[in-house]
């Protein structure tokens, strides 16, 4: 008879399996396909699951949950990330999470086969990168942001020089001059804590050609817009928003609150002078992943930036197996930055942006 313990290896070696979560001995589901299966795994009570966790976590070198400490987080060796919240904090018992990555990331070629963007968008993001714009991945949980920042990053050209700053090292970019930083959490002594802003000044003297954040969460992002405005350029990050216009907000709300005394008309035109793309992707109802808008952020119009839709996803129908069918398609509007490319050699292909009838 398989042990829990046996069955929970098990699945942490199945490469289908994008998600482990175990809600108590008796509720253990797995993420397939974007969609939550039951497992019939079972532990004996929970302290075999705050066991078995915090022997996952101190195998690969992180501190363990206890009396003091009711929460933990730590990445595995193939790059997952583990996280489990004990009572009294988790009020209806231990809760585990495990988020797990593609051991071989997926390639453009495949986001094209999945219709996660097309040729066009790639031809565009292609030209972007080259010319060093500075760029925002945004999108909701789980809708392969990660995924195609990857990708993105790739197309930057060989002989750059990256550093990647993160909150918890996600990022799987295949790049030969590439350095990683990972913010760093207080220990249960209260010492030893990194933060982002501390990891982007460091990073910004390591002689970066590119600076990469990882997802935006907080006062990180006065910083990253002072490099971004103070000629650090071709920067790429990542943020949680459910549209670019959401984005916007977002990224006023956390440098107000890591900045009171900015304003925000200040603020916004830090933001409009910083960024130059928005790139949207989303996770349908069908689970698919599209990219659903790329966005030009122009300047300020009185005291709102202005945003200009280039692409965009339209959904047409649902087909015989329950998946959206859908077309992408340029909006007919050129962006702003086109001619100083075309002055730079960088001439976007002709017709890209052109509306279809």
């Amino acid at each position: 008879m398989t042990t829990a313990v046996e069955a929970m290896t098990a699945l942490l070696e199945d490469d289908s399996v994008t998600e482990i979560l175990v809600d108590g001995p008796d509720r253990v589901y797995v993420e397939r396909g974007g969609k939550l299966e039951d497992t019939d795994v079972r532990f004996v009570g929970e302290q075999q699951v705050i066991d078995w966790a915090n022997g996952l976590l101190t195998s690969h070198g992180w501190e363990p949950v206890g009396e003091r400490r009711p929460w933990a987080e730590g990445r595995l060796r193939d790059g997952s990330r583990m996280l489990i919240v004990v009572p009294p904090v988790a009020v209806s018992g231990p809760s585990v999470t495990i988020r797990r990555f593609f051991r071989t990331p997926p390639t453009f070629d495949q986001l094209l086969d999945w219709g996660c963007l097309n040729q066009t968008i790639l031809d565009f993001l292609k030209v972007v990168m080259q010319a060093r714009l500075d760029v925002i991945v945004t999108g909701s949980t789980g809708s392969g942001k990660t995924a195609l920042t990857n990708r993105v990053v790739e197309l930057v050209p060989e002989d750059e020089r990256l550093v990647a700053v993160e909150w918890a090292n996600e990022l799987r970019i295949r790049h030969e001059r590439l350095v990683y930083l990972e913010a760093q959490a207080a220990s249960a002594s209260g010492t030893g804590e990194v933060d982002m802003s501390d990891l982007l000044r460091v990073a910004a003297r390591m002689r970066p050609d590119r600076i990469i954040v990882g997802e935006l969460m907080g006062a990180e992002v006065v910083e990253v817009l002072r490099l971004m405005n103070t000629g650090y350029e071709g920067m790429v990050a990542t943020m949680h928003a459910n549209s670019p216009r959401d984005a916007l907000a977002r990224l006023e709300t956390m440098a107000t609150m890591a900045e009171p005394s900015l304003t925000l008309p200040v603020i916004r035109a830090e933001i409009a002078a910083a960024l130059d793309l928005i790139v949207h992707i989303g996770r349908l109802a069908d689970d698919s992943r599209k990219v659903l808008s790329v966005v030009e952020v122009q300047d300020l119009k009185g005291d709102n930036i202005v945003l200009q839709t280039l692409f965009t996803w339209e959904k047409i129908g649902v087909g015989e197996d329950g998946r959206f069918t859908g077309v992408f398609k340029a909006t007919g509007a050129t962006p702003s930055f086109a001619p100083a490319l075309t002055a730079m050699g960088l001439a976007f292909p002709e017709g890209m942006f052109e509306r279809e009838a």
